[in-house]
């Protein structure tokens, strides 16, 4: 199983952002979720991954389930090589285009 997500737009201003962000991650363990996808924008434009590396990575570490994220148009160089968000993430970060092979789908980020 799949869930995906985009649009999470974490912000120090909005703190009910990370706090539906781990409602998400609850969800996954629960539905017993293989991956989740995330579509682009996980942090706002104003916002540095640096504000909530610490905080998000023991969401995306430790999992029954992977996660994959396409950045979006607000966090694009958020992910940057020396970034680490947890063990269990993975960004689709190569231009114009990445694809990864999950099961027996095939995922492209552009």
């Amino acid at each position: 199983m799949i869930i995906n997500t985009a649009d999470v737009h974490l912000s120090k201003d909005h703190p009910e952002r990370l706090d539906a962000l781990e409602e998400i991650v609850e969800m996954c363990e629960d539905k017993e979720a293989d991956l989740l996808l995330i579509s682009g924008d996980l942090f706002d434009r104003n916002t540095g991954p640096d504000d909530f590396e610490t905080d998000i990575r023991p969401l995306f570490s430790d999992n029954s389930f992977h996660t994959l994220v396409i950045p979006g148009n607000h966090d694009e160089s958020a992910f940057r090589e020396e970034s680490y968000f947890g063990s269990d993430i993975e960004q689709l970060t190569d231009t114009p285009f990445e694809s990864r092979k999950y099961q027996d789908l095939r995922i492209t980020g552009v």
